[in-house]
C-alpha cells in the first residue's frame, strides 16, 4: 500500500500484468500474494465509500466556522466534480445514498448559487446515465419535476445541464418520458430549440429526438416549433443544423400525413441543404457533411 493510505495502484499494475500478460511464465500465485491483491481491491471499495460520506457530510453544511460563503461554495463545487468521479461507475452509482440520496442531490438543484445547480444537474445526468435501477429511484424520489423547472433557469449552463440530466433520465424509460410529459417538461423543451444559446438549441433539439424514437404521441410539442426547426437547417453552426435534420427525420416518420402548412416550407429547405451539400467538392468538407446528406434524403423521401 502507498504511504499516503491509498492502494498502491502502480504495483498493483505490475502484479496484474506480471500474472495476466501471458508472456511470463506460468508460477503458483502465493497466498500472500492473493492476500495483499485482495486488500488492495477492498481499499479502495472502501476509500470511495469513505470519501462519498465525507463529501455528503460537508454537502448539506450551510457554513463552516472561519470560511466564508464564497469559499464555501467554490469548496461544494469541488466536491461534486469529484463526487461525479467516484460515481461514473454502475456499482458506485448506486451508493449515492450514502451522501444522502437524492434529497442532498435536490436541495443543491434549488440553490441560490447557479454554480451548485448547474454541478448537481451534472451529477443527476452522471448517476442515472444507462442505469435503469437509479433511474427508478431518482424519478421516485422527485427529481424530474426540479430539473423541469430549472428549464427557466436564467443562467444558460444550468438549463444546458438540466436538459442532460433529464436526456439520461428519460432514456429507455418510457415512465420518465411520460412524467417528463405529463409535468409540461415535453412542451419547454421545445420551447428551449428557440433558444438563442447554441448549447441549448442542440441539447433540446437532441433530447425531443430520443424520445420521439421511443414515443409514439410525441408529435404535439414539435409541431408547435417546427418553424423555427425547419430554420435551423440552414444554420452556420453544423451540430445545430445537424441536430435539426435528426429530430425532423423523426417528426416526418411518426407524422402521417404531414400538416400541409408544414411540408412545402420543410421540402424546400430540405432540398436547399441537399444542393449546398452536393455543390461542396468531394475532401474532407463534404465527407463533414455526410451525415447530414443521408438525414436529408431521409426526410425527403418521408415528405
Amino acid at each position: 500500500m502507498a504511504g499516503s493510505g491509498q492502494p498502491d495502484w502502480a504495483g498493483l499494475l505490475k502484479w496484474s500484468l506480471a500474472h495476466s500478460d501471458g508472456t511470463a511464465p506460468a508460477r503458483e500465485i502465493s497466498d500472500e500474494e492473493r492476500q495483499w491483491f485482495a486488500e488492495a481491491m477492498k481499499a479502495h471499495t472502501v476509500d470511495d465509500v469513505a470519501i462519498m460520506q465525507q463529501i455528503g457530510a460537508f454537502l448539506v453544511k450551510e457554513s463552516e466556522d472561519g470560511v466564508s460563503e464564497e469559499e464555501m461554495v467554490q469548496t461544494k463545487e469541488d466536491l461534486l466534480q469529484e463526487l461525479m468521479d467516484i460515481v461514473d461507475h454502475v456499482d458506485r452509482a448506486r451508493d449515492l445514498k450514502v451522501i444522502g440520496g437524492f434529497q442532498t442531490v435536490i436541495d443543491l438543484l434549488k440553490s441560490k448559487h447557479d454554480g451548485l445547480r448547474s454541478r448537481a444537474a451534472e451529477l443527476v445526468s452522471v448517476v442515472v446515465q444507462n442505469n435503469l435501477v437509479v433511474q427508478e429511484w431518482a424519478l421516485g424520489f422527485g427529481v424530474l419535476p426540479v430539473l423541469v423547472t430549472l428549464l427557466k433557469d436564467e443562467k444558460a449552463t444550468v438549463v444546458v445541464k438540466s436538459i442532460l440530466a433529464l436526456s439520461s433520465l428519460v432514456q429507455n424509460y418510457p415512465a420518465a418520458i411520460a412524467a417528463l410529459k405529463e409535468e409540461g417538461g415535453l412542451g419547454k423543451v421545445c420551447e428551449l430549440v428557440a433558444s438563442d444559446d447554441p448549447r441549448t438549441k442542440v441539447k433540446a433539439m437532441r433530447l425531443v429526438a430520443n424520445i420521439c424514437v421511443t414515443k409514439e404521441d410525441c408529435t404535439e410539442g414539435i409541431n408547435e416549433t417546427t418553424k423555427t426547426i425547419i430554420a435551423a437547417i440552414s444554420n452556420e453552426d453544423a451540430q445545430i443544423r445537424e441536430a435539426a435534420l435528426r429530430l425532423l427525420s423523426c417528426w416526418t416518420s411518426k407524422l402521417k400525413p404531414l400538416p400541409q402548412e408544414y411540408a412545402p416550407q420543410l421540402k424546400q429547405a430540405v432540398e436547399a441543404r441537399l444542393a449546398a451539400i452536393r455543390g461542396i467538392a468531394p475532401g474532407e468538407d463534404r465527407d463533414a457533411v455526410m451525415e447530414e446528406e443521408d438525414l436529408c434524403g431521409l426526410i425527403v423521401g418521408q415528405i
